[in-house]
């Protein structure tokens, strides 16, 4: 019900073509908008989420099929570990396997892909 809500009023002000330009009228709607993003976010975080796994591929395993058991401990992407995936920091605050963002994105893409070919073309997508 409450996604609904959000919904509607997301449409509504995309389809408004047009903005008050009474000063009071203004900043009523900007606080309307930010207590509902603040209101989103807190509702986001109390719910919580579990992360997806994390998976350790070395040039050991590369070869092997699948991917392997999960990571059982990896470290949360802390900033610290966003600021050395960002600045290209090689030995960044105890980097681990699970800190390395770009190697997520990297596997969640490639997924994706298999996926993509394996709806494609029928077949399944194995290892050499």
């Amino acid at each position: 019900a409450e996604m609904q809500k959000g919904r509607e009023q997301l449409r509504k002000n995309r389809d408004s073509k047009s903005v008050s330009l009474n000063e009071t009228e203004r900043r009523q709607e900007k606080a309307k908008f930010e207590a509902r993003t603040t209101a989103h976010r807190k509702d986001r975080e109390a719910r919580g989420t579990t992360p997806p796994p994390t998976y350790e591929v070395t040039l050991k395993n590369a070869t092997q099929p699948g991917l392997g058991e999960p990571m059982k401990n990896p470290k949360p992407f802390g900033k610290a570990a966003i600021k050395a995936a960002v600045d290209g920091d090689e030995e960044g605050d105890d980097a681990t396997p699970g800190d390395d963002i770009l190697l997520r994105e990297a596997e969640h893409i490639l997924s994706d892909y298999a996926d993509l070919l394996s709806r494609e073309t029928g077949a399944s997508v194995t290892q050499r």
